[in-house]
């Protein structure tokens, strides 16, 4: 976000998880300060929309998630919403997750894959509870065969095969971005 946004970490603030309410106050702030216009602070590729990302998966708050971003697209016609998650997502409530991203209005999914095989991303992600590969790669599906668009990543390191997850990525019909360490 850009310097005039207003905008502050939680650990910054030092404050509690955000509302509905605080999170679409701080989208029209930053938009108000110029998010997509100002050419200081952003390039034509910056220019992507708002994207639901940080230190924990904007999944884990679904309902909240979806609230924010229906009612952040009936304020802000025809502005792309992707949500960035490591699709940690059961493979039972695949379906009922991908239906409420969509109609809340959500376009993209960035999805940490990670890894080409279950021993990999287990030591990769270290997924906890009963969910892993298997669960990551049928929410890929899903949110591509209801149209959502999937970008999948890895990060590029010693040990990770990014050909063999690229391939794994576009035969689960997402694209695909190596990501290095530092980006």
């Amino acid at each position: 976000m850009p310097a005039n946004s207003g905008f502050r970490s939680l650990s910054e603030a030092n404050v509690p998880e955000p509302d509905t309410e605080t999170v679409l106050n701080a989208l029209e702030l930053a938009y108000s300060n110029g998010y997509e216009t100002d050419t200081n602070y952003a390039t034509e590729d910056d220019l992507n929309g708002i994207t639901f990302a940080g230190a924990g998966d904007p999944l884990t708050r679904l309902d909240t998630l979806c609230e924010i971003i229906s009612i952040f697209k009936q304020q802000r016609h025809g502005v792309p919403v992707t949500v960035s998650t490591l699709g940690l997502v059961p493979a039972a409530e695949a379906v009922d997750i991908v239906s409420k991203l969509e109609a809340s209005g959500v376009e993209k999914l960035s999805i940490f894959l990670g890894a080409e095989n279950p021993v990999k991303y287990k030591k990769v992600v270290g997924p906890h509870g009963n969910v892993g590969f298997g669960d990551v790669c049928n929410f890929v599906v899903v949110a591509t065969e209801a149209g959502i668009k999937v970008t999948t990543s890895a990060i590029e390191r010693k040990g990770v095969n990014i050909n063999a997850i690229r391939n794994l990525s576009q035969s689960l019909g997402a694209d695909f971005k190596a990501r290095t360490y530092h980006e």
